[in-house]
């Protein structure tokens, strides 16, 4: 007898792999909503940065860097 849960998994995993390859497509998925609409500003994110920095360990702003977030190293 087959694991119905396991087989869930495998489709899945197999679905999330072919769509991030381009190999399977969703009809009409270029209607759906731009998700870049729903993210916070930059300047939203500024006054939040030094405490999601903290939680996480992180120096707020890396050493030598032109990239001002947690830990970023972009030149």
């Amino acid at each position: 007898m087959m694991d119905r849960r396991a087989l869930e998994v495998c489709v899945f995993i197999h679905l999330a792999v072919a769509l991030q390859a381009g190999d399977l497509f969703v009809v009409s998925a270029e209607t759906f909503d731009d998700y870049r609409t729903q993210l916070l500003p930059w300047t939203d994110c500024e006054g939040r940065l030094a405490h999601y920095c903290e939680a996480l360990g992180l120096l707020p702003r890396a050493a030598n860097s032109s990239y001002s977030s947690c830990g970023g190293s972009w030149r």
